[in-house]
């Protein structure tokens, strides 16, 4: 019974997990293309996330077209890509604001375009999913980030408590380390 559950639990896990078929990748080495004339270079499909120390290359994502209603979100889920911008139908397409990581949304009626680059290594993991399922793990996790930093906030506030009932100064260095820990978890999260 345990193993019959187990492989329903993978089935539905491996489902529901996004396979990079849809996705491919170019690596364009002088960055010298353009939206316009990358529709005829060959892209590989991305198994993968894109990872290259000390390259200075741009990157370009494709998603090809598919006969479907459902509206797609493309997120680079990198703080390090700043530099992303995407393309279909020969117009860019805006970024979706108040996102933590550079998300695109677009239809799948035709092709689109990633271009993305970053001053510091190349590192883009991606994630295509639709509206609603990207919308659902955003969800999740600030939910699972919230209740983290709810509790960091209440052991930094006992630490703060017990460092003024016993009057040991470990406590207070406690609660100063935790309170760095948390605030570079913050501004690394966005």
């Amino acid at each position: 019974m345990k193993i019959k559950l187990l492989l329903i639990f993978l089935f539905i896990v491996g489902f529901k997990t996004f396979s990079q078929s849809d996705v491919y990748y170019f690596k364009d080495a002088n960055s010298s293309l353009t939206y316009k004339n990358i529709a005829q270079e060959e892209f590989k499909p991305l198994n993968k996330e894109v990872l290259e120390k000390k390259s200075e290359a741009t990157f370009w994502f494709k998603i090809p077209a598919n006969k479907t209603d459902l509206n797609y979100i493309f997120r680079i889920k990198s703080i390090r890509a700043t530099n992303a911008k995407a393309y279909q139908n020969l117009r860019e397409i805006k970024k979706l604001r108040n996102q933590r990581y550079s998300s695109f949304k677009f239809s799948r009626e035709s092709p689109m375009y990633v271009k993305v680059s970053s001053n510091f290594s190349s590192y883009f993991p991606v994630e295509l999913n639709t509206v609603e399922d990207a919308a659902f793990e955003e969800k999740i996790q600030l939910l699972i980030d919230g209740f983290y930093y709810g509790v960091a906030f209440l052991v930094i506030l006992f630490s703060i408590n017990y460092f003024y009932f016993f009057k040991d100064n470990s406590f207070l260095y406690h609660a100063f380390l935790l309170a760095s820990l948390t605030l570079s978890f913050i501004l690394s999260d966005g």
